[in-house]
């Protein structure tokens, strides 16, 4: 028998003990610094998030506690009322349900030479922004685009090119609606479509592209949201070089930078709350096999951390699984 079969072996001995081990005691295994976390609650509206708790699907958190919207939709956006949810249906198309009695009113099917990656829905609900990786029908590099609900209307708002797609992503608008703020590489304007990732806007016509973080102290970001009066972005960086991603907001024109969590995870997808006075955003402070994550919640001024959807574990799921993952979360009256 060769060195490398005994190897093999011996990795494959460890991996199967591991599984074993795991499967067996997984009960003992709690989600990290649980016994310290403060739960709390949210205060006013409700946050609708995706998880597998037990079932894959969308659910609503609100004063009454967690329960299941709708198993057959993914990631989407609240309307302005918090009467409806627009999220993705089937093929490139999107879906405007009703939040109280779950039904479809309507449903958008976006020319499929436009493969859509991420989207937002404008707060007067006449439009959406979305990003899309194929052009003329060609798979490259994403672009920015906006759809009129009413007319069908399609207008190209970026035009860059490049080898990465995925690139420009996370778009959202504005509470005026004149201005979207997205994910996009930080030097792609000098054609340079890697790493790193910075934060931009743009106006709703497709002039006046900025890269809000050029002189704010941080050298890249993502995962922005507006603030409910338009003046602020919270979104998530590697703050100094630092391993993990923290929770900051800054003003619109880059200044007065301002951080709200300080932790050793990986804090993401911030928004905030209806009245601008809370971020909710998901940690995943379970241990990295378990792929476990909740949603707590911090105030603006960064004090009042608090766990708002309790750690679930899932009985039927594999070993390496067990916790499940909350994540996704919108937040409206």
């Amino acid at each position: 028998m060769t060195k490398n079969i005994k190897i093999a072996l011996l990795v494959g001995l460890f991996f199967v003990l591991f599984i074993y081990v795991v499967n067996v005691f997984g009960s003992y295994f709690m989600p990290l610094e649980a016994a310290n976390l403060n739960d709390g609650e949210i205060k006013n509206g409700k946050i609708i998030f995706f998880s597998w708790r037990p079932d894959s699907g969308l659910y609503i958190l609100d004063k009454d506690g967690i329960k299941l919207f709708t198993k057959d939709a993914g990631i989407g956006r609240c309307s302005n009322d918090g009467n409806y949810f627009m999220h993705f249906y089937g093929e490139n198309a999107l879906a405007i349900r009703r939040i109280d009695n779950r039904k479809i009113e309507k449903i958008i099917e976006i020319p499929k030479e436009y493969a859509m990656v991420s989207f937002d829905w404008s707060l007067d609900g006449s439009k959406i922004c979305f990003t899309s990786n194929t052009m003329e029908g060609v798979h490259d590099f994403s672009n920015l685009f906006v759809y009129d609900i009413d007319t069908a209307e399609i207008k190209q708002l970026t035009f860059f090119k490049g080898s990465t797609p995925w690139s420009i992503t996370n778009p959202k608008w504005s509470p005026d609606g004149k201005k979207i703020v997205f994910e996009c590489p930080k030097n792609i304007e000098k054609g340079d479509d890697g790493p790193p990732i910075s934060i931009f806007t743009i106006n709703s016509d497709g002039t006046d592209m900025k890269d809000m973080l050029l002189n704010s102290g941080v050298s890249s970001g993502g995962n922005p949201s507006w603030s409910p009066d338009g003046e602020k972005i919270v979104f998530i960086t590697h703050y100094d070089g630092e391993k993990y991603n923290d929770v900051f907001i800054i003003n619109v024109d880059g200044s007065n930078l301002k951080r709200l969590t300080n932790d050793p995870w990986q804090d993401k997808n911030p928004v905030f709350s209806p009245e601008g006075q809370q971020i909710c955003y998901v940690s995943p402070r379970h241990d990295n096999i378990m792929f476990g994550s909740e949603l707590f919640v911090v105030n603006i001024d960064g004090i009042g951390m608090a766990r708002i959807t309790p750690p679930y574990k899932r009985k039927d799921s594999s070993p390496l699984r067990q916790w499940a993952t909350d994540d996704f979360p919108q937040w409206s009256k």
